[in-house]
């Protein structure tokens, strides 16, 4: 996969009567202005080097035409808005990142590259227009890459290396870290820069010690690779080397280019299905900084619609000249074209600047049966899904399929129903989903236990002793909703069970809740399968999940949750239905359950920047019945499950 960072760097010819200036120069005679600024993309940075920091570190240099020696260098953090430079034809300007920036670099590191790049570039005096020009950093290491074959594991003893190097600025392989790309700096006085490498080991057949060395010519910026085998050719030992040298072209560099006043890249995680974030860059001496607007359309259509406000300036860019707006109500899988508009400070006109970018939208997938139209019978139990179709919904009737026989219908706690919101409220709805708690008597009463009406985005795996059961949370799923709205109708009462470490307590209303979340959890981590990888036993706590804390962490993604959205809607029922508290992500209301009601979660989002591979939709008529606790003959009804996708939707 490649990666770049991309940063923006412009130069501008300024009228020289309307700029401002924080370069060391006040007199402006014959002079034009040129004027730097940055955004970043994905990133080429390493773990010794964030994003941010080898951007801000970064070295620019720009030289005087005619080889007649350095006009400005700063470091790029530290450049002013606007430097002013005499008119003339061949400046260049030199751009360096990464570790070859620091005071005293690491020569040799498996973590810190580095990159360079130029381009020339013409000023002229006096006329308002634009001089872009591009730099291209690319990587400037010698990179060595080494490998292992499977005969130095089968003929030496644990502990064989590899030293590579020059000028004692040495690195080691070993089988830890055999593959692992190793960053060298090229002394740019050494004409004919080698690296030089040595093998070690200790022979398993007769324990001596065998080395072997030798040395290649470098050029900055190829990769060598190295495979090391060991074999016996006429009786003698030998290591046989294969060094590949391998350009890398366009694959880990830093593209600087132009955008004084124009468009800037969106990230891909910034483009959903009903809306997108875009950016400019646009500089405040030279636009109203009030005015800045972006103007948008289908690709197939001719007319432009614009953002209906100014644009904002982007909160982390210090520079001011970064600008973004959120265009919403977008049409999801389809591909839209964008440009900007500005007005001049100078002739009080609007421009609209010619270039113009685009994006295509992301898709909008929405719940399987969400209508709950599709029923079956499973194992002679009520079941969500067209009778031979794909099975998206599950709920807790399965555990008593063992007992069916026995006790038939008595054990559904979920089914159909056909108590719906009404033709007004949800057209053309015929049945609801009916959830109910219920305390079961099993076997004539030799098994008694307390069931939460549930039903779920998942399949019921095993019954686990008479106490509980294990569920797998979850269905592949690759979209981004902003939220979910649905139809609910809940009649509550007082908790009449409780089972062993209930946080709830008998006499207390019982709460009903509707869960939503979307993550990237994995079957080995979190107990299921590839389908539905979140496994909860009732009668393990620990495996219980509080979406809320699973919280994914890109930046520490060995050290944190999976969860990257969740919402959740909580229902504590009262004495009367008026009195009953909706809680939608913390925020409550009283709102009469007892009646349908509309409800809207919205989804928020721990991390913006990753795809989920799996959604989850909960809901159950009593908040704890993992924990065999809730009011008995307590009832929820859902209907019309839908993910939301437009942001003028919540």
């Amino acid at each position: 996969m490649k990666k770049y960072i991309y940063i923006a760097i412009s130069i501008a010819t300024l009228l020289i009567a309307t700029s401002c200036t924080q370069d060391v120069s006040t007199d402006f005679t014959g002079k034009g202005g040129i004027s730097l600024a940055a955004s970043i993309d994905n990133t080429t940075a390493t773990r010794a080097t964030d994003s941010e920091t080898l951007l801000n570190e970064a070295s620019v240099k720009i030289y005087k035409p005619n080889f007649e020696g350095l006009a400005r260098s700063y470091a790029y953090a530290d450049m002013p808005q606007v430097i002013y430079l005499p008119e003339g034809q061949g400046y260049r300007v030199d751009v360096v990142a990464g570790e070859l920036v620091k005071a005293t670099p690491a020569m040799a590191s498996f973590e810190s590259k580095s990159y360079k790049g130029s381009a020339e570039f013409d000023v002229t005096a006096g006329v308002t227009n634009t001089t872009p020009i591009t730099v291209v950093a690319n990587i400037c290491n010698a990179i060595s890459n080494i490998t292992f074959g499977n005969s130095i594991a089968e003929n030496f003893e644990a502990g064989y290396k590899v030293t590579i190097g020059m000028d004692d600025n040495n690195l080691e392989y070993n089988a830890g870290n055999s593959g692992a790309d190793g960053y060298f700096i090229l002394d740019p006085d050494n004409e004919e820069p080698k690296l030089e490498w040595s093998f070690s080991g200790v022979l398993l057949k007769n324990g001596e010690t065998f080395t072997k060395t030798g040395s290649f010519a470098v050029e900055a910026g190829n990769k060598y690779k190295m495979n090391l085998i060991y074999i016996e050719k006429d009786g003698n030992l030998a290591i046989e080397i294969w060094v590949d040298k391998e350009t890398i072209d366009f694959n880990d560099q830093i593209i600087f280019e132009p955008t004084t006043v124009g468009l800037t890249l969106s990230r891909s995680y910034e483009i959903w299905a009903n809306h997108a974030i875009v950016h400019a860059e646009v500089s405040p001496q030279m636009y109203d900084a009030t005015k800045v607007y972006f103007e948008y359309k289908t690709s197939s259509d001719s007319e432009w619609t614009r953002y209906a406000t100014a644009a904002t300036p982007d909160s982390d860019k210090s520079d001011e000249k970064g600008f973004s707006a959120t265009l919403k109500g977008l049409k999801a899988s389809t591909e839209y074209e964008y440009r900007l508009v500005v007005t001049n400070l100078n002739t009080l006109e609007e421009e609209t600047v010619s270039a113009t970018r685009t994006f295509t939208t992301d898709v909008d997938k929405d719940v399987e049966n969400g209508s709950f139209e599709d029923t079956c019978m499973e194992n002679k139990l009520p079941a969500f899904f067209p009778e031979g179709g794909k099975k998206w919904w599950c709920c807790g009737n399965q555990a008593t399929k063992d007992y069916v026989g026995l006790i038939g219908q008595d054990g559904v706690i979920t089914t159909s129903s056909t108590d719906v919101p009404g033709e007004s409220k949800l057209p053309g709805s015929k049945k609801s989903a009916q959830l109910s708690s219920k305390y079961l008597e099993i076997l004539g009463g030799s098994v008694k236990k307390f069931a939460a009406g549930n039903l779920f985005y998942g399949q019921y795996y095993k019954t686990v002793g008479t106490e509980g059961g294990s569920v797998y949370f979850g269905r592949p799923f690759t979209a981004r909703p902003v939220g979910l709205r649905c139809w609910i109708k809940y009649v509550g009462g007082k908790v009449t069970h409780t089972g062993s470490g209930s946080p709830i307590s008998k006499g207390a209303y019982d709460i009903a809740q509707l869960k939503v979340a979307l993550g990237i959890w994995d079957a080995a981590t979190y107990g299921g399968d590839n389908e539905s990888p979140v496994n909860v036993n009732t009668t393990l706590p620990e495996t219980f999940i509080d979406y809320a804390t699973d919280a994914y962490d890109p930046k520490e993604p060995d050290n944190s949750g999976r969860t990257l959205a969740y919402g959740d809607l909580q229902i504590t029922s009262a004495e009367v239905g008026a009195d009953y508290v909706e809680n939608i992500n913390g925020t409550e209301q009283k709102r009469n359950y007892t009646e349908w009601q509309e409800v809207v979660i919205p989804l928020v989002y721990y991390d913006q920047t990753t795809m989920p591979t799996h959604l989850i939709i909960s809901a159950a008529t009593s908040k704890y019945g993992d924990y065999l606790s809730g009011c008995n003959g307590g009832t929820m009804w859902l209907d019309g499950v839908e993910l939301i996708y437009d942001l003028n939707e919540l």
